[in-house]
């Protein structure tokens, strides 16, 4: 009889134990993938954040560069040549007018941020 509780105490401590390394197996197993995850989440923050950055700084290289399009373009005046452009238009072939007046479209659409001296590269991001 001794025997027999004896032996009974030990397989239900055997089964705690059992029990227990698999609750402590299942945590692990869980604290694994929640780490996982984190860092998996953390490395997709990173690449939004560096994506985010390449984007602004292509913005502002394209900022810069129109800024310095419109100093350049505001000192050599392009404009100043678009009436006598136009006007050129009018008393060409036909193919020839075409092209000419696409270029009279063109040096226009060029000259129209020059025609306001206020714009400002803030202006240009917008």
């Amino acid at each position: 009889m001794f025997q027999e509780k004896e032996q009974k105490r030990l397989q239900e401590e055997a089964e705690k134990d059992e029990r227990r390394r698999e609750r402590e197996e299942f945590e692990m197993k869980r604290q694994l993938k929640r780490q996982q995850e984190e860092a998996e989440k953390e490395q997709r923050r990173k690449e939004k954040e560096e994506a985010e950055l390449k984007r602004r700084v292509a913005v502002q290289k394209q900022a810069s560069m129109m800024e310095r399009f419109l100093k350049r373009s505001k000192s050599s005046s392009p404009c100043q040549n678009d009436q006598s452009l136009t006007k050129a238009t009018t008393s060409d072939s036909s193919s020839k007018k075409s092209k000419r007046m696409d270029e009279a479209v063109t040096q226009l659409m060029d000259c129209a941020p020059l025609l306001n001296d206020n714009i400002t590269s803030d202006d240009i991001l917008k």
